[in-house]
C-alpha cells in the first residue's frame, strides 16, 4: 500500500484492495500487534436499500433524494460507526452528475462519471504529502457538479465552506459529532484549525451549509436522530 510500518513509525493507517486498515506494532505501543480491517460493501448501495434495512423511514428516503437534486449542501454528522459514510454514498448514488469525493482513504467507491481523489501521506523521506486541503483546492480547477469530502477533519473545512459561498451547490461531507447540538462546537474547532476567527467561522457556516443531518446508533440500528439548519452566528 505503499505505508510505512516498522520500529520507527508503529503505527500506519491505509487502505488496500477496497478496505481501509489500520496496523499497531508491538514497539513499544501495545503489548502485542493489532490490526482493524474496515470493509465496505463493494456492491452500489442506494437509499432504497437504507429504507428496507430500517434506517431510513420511506418519507426519509423521498425527502433526502428531493434535497439532493435540489443541491442542497448537506452536512452528514454522527459519532464512530454511525453510519455516515454509508448514507453519503447512498444519497449520491445514482446521480450522473460530475461528483468529484475527496477523502482519507476510498470508501466511497462511486461509479463514473464520478471522480475519486484521496491523500497521500509523505514518504520516508518526509516529502510527497498531498492533503486534503489540497485536493479541494484542485477540484475546485477541474470543473466539478458536485464536490463531496468523505470526513471533515482539518484546514479543508475552510476551503470547502469557501468553494460553497463562491458558488458550488450542491456540496456534501461528513463530520464527528456526537449530538446536533455538538456541530456547532465542532465547526469552531474546524474554524481555529485552519486558522479562521471565531465570528468568521460562524458566518461562513451560516451561510454555506443547508443541511444538517445527525446519525445515531442504537443496538447496531443507525437511524436518523434530527435534521437542523445552522444557527451560528457570534458563537451561538
Amino acid at each position: 500500500a505503499g505505508a510505512r510500518l516498522d520500529i520507527a513509525k508503529p503505527i500506519a493507517d491505509f487502505s488496500l484492495y477496497g478496505s481501509r486498515f489500520h496496523a499497531v506494532l508491538a514497539q513499544g505501543v501495545s503489548a502485542f500487534p493489532l490490526v482493524s480491517i474496515r470493509k465496505h460493501f463493494a456492491a452500489r448501495i442506494t437509499l432504497k436499500h437504507l429504507e428496507e434495512a430500517g434506517m431510513l423511514s420511506h418519507e426519509q428516503t423521498i425527502w433526502l433524494r428531493e434535497q439532493v437534486l435540489a443541491r442542497k449542501s448537506i452536512l452528514i454528522t454522527g459519532a464512530t460507526s454511525s453510519g455516515k459514510t454509508t448514507l453519503l454514498r447512498a444519497m449520491l448514488a445514482g446521480l450522473d452528475e460530475r461528483v468529484i469525493a475527496i477523502e482519507q482513504t476510498s470508501e466511497l467507491m462511486l461509479a463514473t462519471p464520478a471522480i475519486s481523489l484521496t491523500e497521500r501521506i509523505s514518504n520516508q523521506e518526509g516529502v510527497g504529502a498531498i492533503t486534503l486541503d489540497e485536493l479541494v483546492v484542485h477540484a475546485l480547477r477541474m470543473r466539478p457538479d458536485r464536490l463531496v469530502v468523505g470526513e471533515v477533519r482539518s484546514k479543508e473545512f475552510q476551503v470547502l465552506l469557501q468553494a460553497i459561498n463562491n458558488g458550488h451547490s450542491g456540496t456534501m461531507a461528513t463530520l464527528h459529532a456526537s449530538s446536533l447540538s455538538q456541530v456547532a462546537e465542532r465547526a469552531l474547532i474546524l474554524g481555529m484549525l485552519a486558522g479562521m476567527s471565531q465570528a468568521l467561522t460562524a458566518r461562513l457556516f451560516a451561510s454555506s451549509v443547508d443541511l444538517i443531518v445527525q446519525l445515531s446508533k442504537t443496538n447496531h440500528l443507525r437511524t436518523i436522530e434530527a435534521v437542523g439548519k445552522p444557527a451560528l452566528l457570534d458563537g451561538e
